[in-house]
């Protein structure tokens, strides 16, 4: 307590100490208008004593901060987003709203020397009274407020970058004390765990708070000044110069500046930038080229008094995960970057002779020996070089091109230094924080900047987001290899022995052919956050020309409701709404949980890509409106083809009650019967995406038409209330039930349904029914099923715990948009209806609960039930078809930094030979080989999932490989013309496990036209799934003839696994033949007999591969001791050891016994003294209780490799009948059975 007194009093000295200088400099001869306070004139008699904390505190200080001066830094930071809102403009009776086009934006630090020079310079710039200076800070300082309240002769506005390190001294963005330092080894990082430890730059150095500020802040204050800044929004005429204060401009700066822009048209009507200065610290001689320009493609060479238009920002912003992502932490260099890889070099005109001059030598690239006089006494000079070549400035003639230079200069590689995800993620939220506003501004729509506490909880959400993705590896690229070997095993089922000869001999060439590409794709690795992330958006989906729904777009059909007409709908809805709605909070305050794998954190980047988003037809690539915190505040409503903009939160940003969104949705039951149907819009979204394009581009040019798509593009997700799909025709549609719901979810039935009560675009698409079924249809582009579910889920969970709603009877807040056609486009819409109508005709499908077992099956046999369910479908497929087919089950690479799928390849050998033993027309195997090549099947496709989601699969290399050489005009390498290729390409089976905690089943179409697609979830003790076909040349594919081989396929799987036991006859003849009587489960055997099965993974039984489970069953039973024992022919006096192992016997301790290898037999008597026998394999370990009577041989294969386990040391003297009757381990033994049955 003694301690907490002194340093209250410590605090309130320093404060005291504060206010006696504030008193002491207020006694000095300063105007009050120059007080050296970071305050507005109008802020002088408020709050003096508080604000003046600035005057006690340097540069080193704040650096170093410590708890005492917490209190300071508390107040700063509110300080700093308090002046951010009021934007206060000095000198504003000099500021026109028409006029003032030119915006002087100076980064400014400590160099006060360098602004006070800055600012006397200014006032020598002609019409400098015409622009608006904003001066953006790093650092709050009383002598540099004294300079910027002096400044008389322009308007003047202050910002303030919010994160910066004066505001976060010992705490991310400034530098944490738990960061990795710049040059530590990524070993010795790793080691330590020190912060962002597993992401250096590319050449393995660490964060440098000073260096990274200096993006930050470009980054910030521009974001700022477009879209946040009052007087200048909706303003795209803007030309705004950046500037440093320690910059010198010529005299006729701004003269030259708008004699460029005026004469742009007749000497380079396709440039974007101008650029007044260049590289030279003396500027040119004027005497010949004082008003010669010079024309380039931009180089960060040109940054240097570099203009930025509106237009230009567009072209920047539209990339700007690239540019918050890119390892580079020179602003400069970053846009070069995207300028080469993302958007067209754009041409600069810049003045040959400099008028704007870099004169200081003590930035951030400069030696430390630097001198700051040095630099002033050049500011003299400059002054004096203009003044010498005065005649020279102010041209009158028209400007001339000295030069142009056609050359684009490559960025032959990036800086690094900005590696620490941490980073990238606090340029995202400045880059969301304004965006929105800028939005909201454009678009009438009430923006509530946020508090100082949101401002904070960004930072810290950004740096607590990136505790766990800073964590998370990158993905790596595999090696040629690897990829060659594991082709060749995935093809083998799909091809003949001739074929896969010739195959070898292709994949030998591929792996020489693909080495340059290899080092490109490496190349690209390095310089990636996410090597595939982008090429897999843009390839993959947005290039995506054919239609979204069926082939890309999934449904997901929920559980049934108990409501059953409209009211009931509209009340569901209200809850679904506000469930989403709470679940959105979760997401941008950075508390849903984070996903893992076993202990391995999971990317989470995914669940801030589904609410927001919608996507753009375009002619070539489709385009996305993305997400931002602070917008989003309506929902659009389909209804009967009409849509509406329902507002979900109040003017003052607070969620609106779901009786206020049901009171809103009644304004639809008034209005049902005389609210006739939209013409039909939303069907084109279903279309094709080259056909909808031209159709968007027309409707989007109507100005009417506005406000429809801002409805939708903006709203936080699309609601769809469906009318009844079962009767809202007269023929009835010959479905069951799930299946027709599951149909209308999926396309909406066509055009007499609900197709165009949909906006297959938008991301998220909730779709209520009358009859209490619902669903969700979502565009896949930036998320996987899981996310999908895990949203549902919890709006379900949240649905449980409502009550019905009473109607608030306030006003509805529903508006109704109209759209305008326009008469050249009504033919192209009726087109496009009968060709949505035929495409979605050609889909076929069925929806069932297989119930006969599920998670829990599997669990207590120790297997995979998705192992199950993926050899049972490759069963289900050779059993219908007589063949295999190549397989695509969705795989997450989540584990990776930004990771998505890779593909795992189910149709393995292992699970073809399965397959056909389990086929009819090879129905001659016996139950135990069949079970013995099931295990093997279970074991590809175990080993080929972990393979798969540790980014060692064959499928996303392959594909960088063949994108790699298109992207550098390289010859893509014979193997992608291969019939090996095209037939591994050809997924006739497309499948995915989507699993949800409630009883949902996710839908979604063929890859094929002669394929399956079928999703599954098991639950604990059924299997729900959907099987789909296309039924125009479908090589003759059945959905419900498939699930029914489907379903037959795992009931054998069941029986199979099942019958490893059986009741068998006296042996009369050879023990190692079956002996068969009557099949029994395992979990009869053990409750019959107190026998235990255990099974592990096969792989994971060696001593130097051990599974934790298996460790844990010694530990808890105690097994202190083991050997291993071979039993075979060649073992010495085999047969005499067989007969003894097969003679009946117990033992005193129990007996423990694990397979490795081989397979065997033991038999056990049951309560009844009955023989029952039990099959062993690799990787089963069974235990037999002391005192049960037992034997044991080798199967007909005559080998088998055990592990034994004992308590202590081994005891394994056998007591043979009727010895053993008597025995007191016998007779406890009969005693437990007893009292068990």
């Amino acid at each position: 307590m003694l301690r907490y007194i002194i340093l209250w009093l410590f605090i309130m000295t320093m404060i005291k100490l504060t206010i006696t200088f504030y008193d002491d400099l207020q006694q000095q001869s300063i105007d009050s208008t120059s007080l050296a306070l970071p305050f507005d004139d109008d802020d002088l008699n408020k709050d003096k004593k508080q604000d003046s904390f600035n005057l006690t505190m340097n540069e080193s200080q704040y650096v170093n901060a410590t708890a005492t001066n917490r209190t300071v830094i508390e107040y700063y930071r509110e300080y700093v987003q308090r002046k951010n809102q009021e934007q206060f403009m000095r000198n504003k009776h000099l500021f026109s709203l028409t006029t003032t086009r030119y915006i002087l934006l100076v980064q400014v630090h400590t160099r006060v020397v360098y602004l006070k020079k800055f600012i006397e310079m200014l006032k020598d710039v002609q019409a400098i009274n015409q622009t608006l200076l904003i001066f953006s800070h790093d650092f709050i300082d009383a002598e540099i407020n004294v300079l910027v309240t002096n400044i008389k002769f322009v308007p003047v506005i202050q910002i303030f970058y919010p994160f910066s390190q004066q505001l976060y001294p010992d705490e991310f963005p400034g530098l944490d004390p738990n960061d990795c330092p710049r040059d530590i080894a990524k070993h010795r990082a790793l080691s330590s765990r020190c912060k962002n430890a597993p992401y250096p730059d590319k050449y393995g150095h660490y964060r440098e708070v000073s260096i990274v500020q200096i993006k930050h802040h470009w980054w910030w204050k521009l974001n700022y000044v477009f879209n946040s800044i009052q007087v200048l929004q909706n303003r795209s005429d803007l030309l705004v110069l950046l500037l440093e204060e320690d910059f010198y401009l010529s005299p006729d700066a701004l003269f030259f500046l708008k004699k460029m822009e005026n004469e742009k048209e007749r000497i380079c009507p396709e440039c974007l930038i101008y650029t007044l200065g260049n590289l030279e610290k003396s500027g040119r001689q004027f005497n010949n080229i004082g008003s010669k320009v010079s024309i380039a493609y931009w180089h960060a060479r040109y940054n240097l008094g570099m203009t930025i238009t509106y237009s230009f920002w567009c072209s920047i912003v539209k990339h700007a995960e690239a540019f918050c992502n890119v390892d580079d932490y020179n602003w400069d260099w970053s846009l070069v970057y995207l300028a080469q890889k993302h958007f067209n070099y754009p041409r600069v005109i810049w003045s040959t002779s400099a008028r704007v001059i870099h004169l200081g030598s003590c930035g951030i690239h400069h030696k430390k020996t630097c001198s700051n006089q040095s630099d002033i006494a050049r500011w003299d000079e400059t002054k004096k070089f203009y003044e010498t070549n005065q005649q020279y400035l102010f041209p009158k003639k028209p400007l001339t091109i000295h030069a142009k230079y056609e050359a684009k200069r490559p960025l032959k590689q990036i800086n690094g230094g900005w590696s620490d995800v941490r980073d990238r993620q606090l340029s995202q939220v400045s880059f969301d924080l304004y965006q929105r506003q800028h939005f909201a501004s454009f678009h009438s729509v009430p923006f509530h900047r946020p508090s100082i506490t949101t401002l904070r909880s960004m930072v810290r959400t950004t740096s607590t987001c990136s505790a766990q993705q800073s964590n998370l590896p990158r993905l790596p690229v595999p090696t040629l290899a690897d990829t060659a070997r594991k082709y060749l095993k995935t093809v083998a089922p799909l091809l003949n022995n001739d074929e896969f000869n010739e195959t070898k001999k292709i994949v030998e060439e591929f792996q020489h052919e693909s080495k340059p590409l290899q080092e490109l794709l490496l190349k690209r690795a390095d310089t990636e956050e996410n090597w595939l992330s982008q090429w897999w958006l843009d390839k993959v989906y947005l290039e995506w020309r054919s239609n979204l729904p069926i082939f890309y777009n999934p449904a997901l059909l929920l559980p049934r409701q108990s409501y059953r007409d409209f009211d009931g709908q509209i009340q569901f809805a209200a809850h679904v709404i506000q469930g989403i709605l709470q679940y959105r909070s979760l997401i941008d305050s950075n508390q849903i949980p984070v996903d893992r794998f076993g202990s391995d954190p999971l990317c989470m980047d995914q669940y801030r890509k589904v609410l927001g988003i919608c996507r753009i037809p375009a002619k070539s690539i489709d385009r996305l409106h993305l997400y931002n915190k602070t917008g989003h505040r309506h929902v659009a409503v389909f209804h009967r083809n009409n849509i509406y903009r329902l507002p979900v939160y109040d003017d003052q940003g607070n969620k609106l009650s779901a009786a206020d969104i049901y009171s809103s949705l009644k304004k639809l039951a008034d209005s049902k019967g005389s609210d006739e149907k939209q013409t039909l819009i939303g069907h084109l979204t279903a279309d094709e995406r080259q056909l909808w394009a031209p159709i968007h581009e027309q409707l989007s040019l109507v100005p009417e038409n506005k406000n429809f798509f801002d409805t939708i593009n903006d709203s936080l997700f699309v609601l769809c209330l469906d009318e009844n799909y079962q009767s809202s025709s007269g023929t009835a549609i010959k479905k069951d039930t799930q299946t027709l719901i599951g149909l209308n979810f999926l396309h909406g039935g066509g055009t007499k349904y609900n197709t165009a009560n949909r906006w297959f675009d938008k991301t998220l698409q909730v779709i209520v029914a009358p009859d209490g079924y619902s669903g969700v249809n979502y565009e896949h582009s930036l998320a996987e099923g899981g996310i999908i579910t895990a949203l549902v889920d919890y709006v379900l969970d949240h649905c449980k715990t409502t009550q019905p709603l009473v109607s608030t009877n306030k006003p509805s807040l529903l508006n109704k948009c109209q759209v305008v056609i326009p008469k050249d486009v009504e033919q192209s819409i009726s087109e496009s209806e009968k060709r949505v109508n035929k495409f979605i005709e050609n889909c076929d499908l069925t929806v069932y609960k297989y119930p006969e077992f599920g998670k829990e099956f599997a669990k207590q046999n120790k297997l995979s039930i998705d192992g199950m369910i993926q050899v049972a479908l490759q069963v289900a497929y050779f059993r219908m078809h007589g063949k295999c087919g190549a397989t695509y089950e969705s795989g997450s690479l989540r584990r990776y930094h930004l990771g998505r799928t890779e593909t795992i390849r189910s149709c393995t050998l292992e699970a073809q030979q399965f397959a056909r033993a389990m086929s009819e027309q090879h129905n001659e195997t016996g139950s135990n080989t069949k079970y013995e090549l099931f295990l093997k099947a279970m074991q590809a496709q175990r080993q080929y999932t972990t393979d798969a989601i540790n980014a060692k699969g064959i499928d996303r290399h392959l594909l960088g490989l063949r994108l790699i050489a298109a992207e550098n005009n390289l010859p893509k390498p014979a193997l992608y013309n291969h019939i090996s290729y095209k037939r591994a390409m050809h997924y006739i089976l497309s499948t995915s496990q989507v699993g949800a905690k409630h009883d949902c089943v996710m839908i979604y179409g063929p890859a094929v036209d002669d394929g399956y697609g079928c999703c599954y979830n098991p639950r604990n003790d059924s299997i729900n799934y959907m099987v789909t076909t296309f039924k125009i040349n479908n090589g003759g594919t059945n959905p419900i003839e498939f699930s029914n081989h489907f379903n037959s396929s795992l009931t054998d799987i069941r029986s199979l696994i099942e019958v490893r036991c059986w009741y068998m006859d006296d042996v009369q003849d050879n023990p190692q033949d079956d002996h068969r009587l009557k099949d029994i489960d395992v979990p009869t055997l053990c409750d019959r007999t107190g026998v235990q099965v255990w099974h592990f993974e096969p792989e994971k039984t060696f001593a130097n591969n051990e599974c934790p489970s298996l460790a844990k069953l010694k530990q808890d039973r105690g097994y202190t001791y083991e050997d291993e024992v071979k039993v075979q022919p060649s073992m010495e006096k085999y047969e005499e050891k067989l007969k003894m192992f097969f003679a009946e016997h117990i033992h005193t301790d129990e007996e423990i016994r694990l397979v490795l290898d081989g397979s065997g037999f033991f038999d056990v008597r049951d309560c009844d003294d009955k023989w029952m026998r039990i099959h062993v394999f690799p990787g089963d370990l069974i235990i037999l209780p002391a005192g049960m009577y037992h034997r044991f041989i080798p199967d007909s294969k005559n080998f088998i490799h055990v592990r034994r386990f004992f308590l202590g040391e081994p005891v394994w003297t056998p007591v043979n009948r009727p010895d053993g009757d008597t025995h007191p381990s016998r007779q406890d033994y009969v005693k437990n059975l007893k009292h068990h049955n």
